[in-house]
């Protein structure tokens, strides 16, 4: 089970991850990943699609300033990710003009849910 929460303290976003994971692969170990500058993400589910998720989010988003509605074109067009009952949560903050936490759930892909916090 993994825990993951996306709050802010003081108006400060936090995004929030245990390191708990079966297996051996170290680099999906970290379960929280900073994709750009304004952009963050955890995830929780399984391994399997969280790797295709993350890879696929990390090549489209890295490095560059990732806006709302790129982001949400982005993810609700990529539905070759859920296997069966297999998924995953994304959450995470973005940053425009203000700060956005979001969660995505990869059998619904094609709605991102903004609230103050996540948990």
């Amino acid at each position: 089970m993994t825990l993951i929460a996306g709050l802010q303290f003081q108006g400060v976003p936090l995004l929030l991850g245990d390191f708990l994971i079966t297996g051996s692969r170290t680099y999906s170990l970290k379960k929280l990943h900073l994709i750009s500058h304004n952009f963050v993400v955890a995830w929780t589910g399984h391994l399997i699609v969280a790797e295709a998720v993350l890879r696929d989010v990390y090549n489209e988003f890295k490095g560059v300033t990732v806006s709302r509605e790129r982001l949400e074109q982005f993810l609700s067009n990529c539905t070759e990710w859920v296997e069966g009952d297999l998924g995953v949560h994304l959450m995470g903050w973005l940053i425009d003009s203000e700060p956005h936490c979001f969660l995505w759930n990869s059998h619904y892909p094609h709605q991102l849910y903004y609230e103050e916090a996540h948990i």
